[in-house]
């Protein structure tokens, strides 16, 4: 036995601490590596598992995908067999119809063979009647042509003569037509300066008579206005006291007691203006009534010449008064006209009184007017007031009369102004008769200017005809040659045929 010191003891004992330090480590490092191993043989284990049952599941699929497949390729495999067999009995049916149609097709083929034949010998019967025409249309041919050569030849002298013909007679027509035109256009400048100077000299005149009845015009339109306004003036002022007559009636009506004598006064006064204005119209009538009384009677006289039978009524006014008298020449009716004549001197009467005395009122100064308003108001209402409707009437039929001369005097002035317009329109006429003479004499020389160049067109016109009739000979002779050319062809292919 060895003996071991304390040295070595304590050596061995550090070693043997060590080595199981390194044991203790290698038991861990083993019980770890025995875990992961069994960890990992435990994952393996389900893996394998995991891939056994899908393995065995899709094994089970594919039988039933087998089993699938097989029935339906069973299921075509049948179908295929009986469209086979559906096409053989088809195919073996329309054998049997292409037999069928081949023995009918040979039928009517040798039937069409038969035709053929017929055919065949038909055309060679025709085939030798047309060798025999062929050369009868030959001999024509020839016939032809030498005709047609010898036409060409005259035709072609017979063009060339009338080219030459033509060219003569086309230069001296140019040459007459050049001369005309040139006299008929110094005739036309000569025929314009004379119209030109007759126009100057109508419208130099036209233009001063004109002024004289531009003066003369406005001459009667001046006295036309004048006489229109003194008209107007005297009807607006009738107007104007016809309104005031009416406004006073109107303010009588609405003022009071207190103001009785007030309208009163103005209502005199207004008959006295109204009285005045009658006098002045009575007389301005008597006098128009005189002067028509004597154009009457004169007219009258001339009548009773021609004509005892007519009736006549003659008006008399002297210095107021208006007397009335008819005169009938009847046998028969003489004692009713009579009758008639008494009842309107009556009333001729009784009406030259009132008008004496409503004359004699408005004749009266204004001092009179008013001793007669305040001391003999009762004579003066006796007077006028009965006749007053009646004085009313009179002056408004008087301004109708009045109305109806103004009307006549515009009517006459519209009938001047159309006599002056008529002059005008007349001398216009005039004048424009002189000018369109002129006018005429300008476009007769322009017509037969143009008629001049339309017979130059013309001429041109013809010689394009001529020249458009030698193209379509020369067309002619091409067409001949091109006919001749095809004819010879077809002669040549016929005489192919048949040799």
């Amino acid at each position: 036995m060895s003996s071991y010191s304390s040295r070595d003891f304590s050596q061995l004992k550090r070693n043997n601490q060590r080595g199981n330090s390194i044991l203790s480590m290698s038991n861990t490092y083993q019980s770890d590596v025995q875990y992961k191993m069994c960890k990992k043989i435990a994952q393996l284990t389900k893996v394998i598992y995991y891939l056994n049952s899908k393995d065995e599941d899709q094994q089970e699929q594919i039988k039933s995908l087998k089993q699938l497949y097989e029935e339906e390729i069973d299921s075509i495999y049948t179908e295929k067999l009986q469209s086979m067999e559906n096409l053989l009995n088809q195919e073996s049916e329309k054998k049997e119809q292409l037999i069928k149609e081949k023995g009918l097709n040979e039928k009517k083929y040798n039937e069409q063979k038969e035709k053929f034949r017929l055919k065949i010998r038909n055309l060679e019967s025709e085939n030798n009647k047309l060798k025999t025409r062929s050369n009868s249309y030959i001999n024509v041919i020839n016939q032809q042509s030498l005709k047609y050569r010898t036409l060409q030849e005259e035709n072609l002298k017979k063009l060339e003569e009338v080219k030459n013909n033509y060219n003569q007679e086309i230069s001296l027509a140019k040459t007459k037509n050049e001369k005309e035109i040139s006299q008929l256009k110094n005739e036309l400048a000569d025929q314009e300066r004379k119209m030109k100077v007759t126009i100057d000299e109508i419208l130099r005149q036209y233009q001063v008579e004109a002024d004289k009845n531009k003066e003369e015009s406005e001459l009667l339109l001046e006295n036309a206005r004048r006489k229109s306004k003194e008209l107007t003036e005297a009807v607006s002022s009738l107007e104007e006291l016809n309104k005031q007559e009416k406004e006073g009636h109107r303010q009588l009506m609405n003022q009071k007691e207190n103001e009785i004598r007030k309208i009163k006064e103005s209502q005199y006064s207004n008959d006295r203006a109204l009285l005045k204005l009658l006098k002045k119209i009575n007389i301005e009538e008597d006098n128009d009534v005189m002067d028509n009384i004597e154009e009457e009677e004169e007219e009258g006289e001339d009548e009773k010449k021609d004509n005892n039978n007519e009736d006549g009524e003659y008006e008399e006014i002297k210095n107021g008064k208006r007397v009335k008298s008819t005169k009938s020449i009847n046998s028969k009716d003489g004692v009713e006209s009579g009758k008639e004549i008494d009842i309107n001197e009556e009333e001729d009467s009784s009406r030259k009184s009132n008008t004496s005395k409503l004359i004699s009122i408005a004749s009266l100064t204004d001092e009179e007017f008013l001793d007669l308003i305040k001391n003999r108001e009762d004579e003066y209402n006796s007077i006028v007031g009965p006749n007053k409707r009646e004085i009313f009437l009179e002056f408004s039929r008087k301004f109708e009369i009045l109305l109806e001369q103004n009307r006549k005097y515009k009517i006459q002035i519209e009938k001047q102004k159309d006599l002056i317009d008529q002059t005008m329109q007349d001398e216009k006429l005039k004048n424009g008769i002189k000018t369109e003479q002129l006018i005429e004499e300008n476009s007769q020389m322009k017509l037969n200017l143009n008629k001049a160049e339309s017979d130059l067109t013309k001429l041109n016109q013809k010689l394009e005809d001529f020249k458009s009739i030698v193209e379509k000979l020369k067309k002619d002779n091409e067409m001949l040659r091109e006919q001749e050319n095809s004819l010879n062809n077809s002669l040549y292919k016929i005489y192919k045929l048949f040799n």
